[in-house]
């Protein structure tokens, strides 16, 4: 159950960074080929990241505590 907590917690954190930070990167990057964009600004809405990470944590760590 630990493992599952565990790596649910380390999925969430990469998956946080790398759609935050390198997915808008990318795409503006792209349309910035074709269009001229302000700059970029990402943002954390702290909301949906704890929403997210109640729904990490219990899709993976209640299976496991039934198992």
């Amino acid at each position: 159950m630990l493992y599952a907590l565990a790596f649910s917690l380390l999925g969430l954190v990469l998956g946080l960074a790398v759609g935050l930070r390198l997915f808008p990167r990318v795409t503006a990057s792209a349309y910035g080929t074709l269009y001229t964009l302000p700059p970029l600004e990402t943002q954390l809405n702290l909301g949906c990241a704890a929403l997210l990470t109640l729904a990490a944590v219990l899709s993976a760590t209640l299976p496991a505590a039934f198992v």
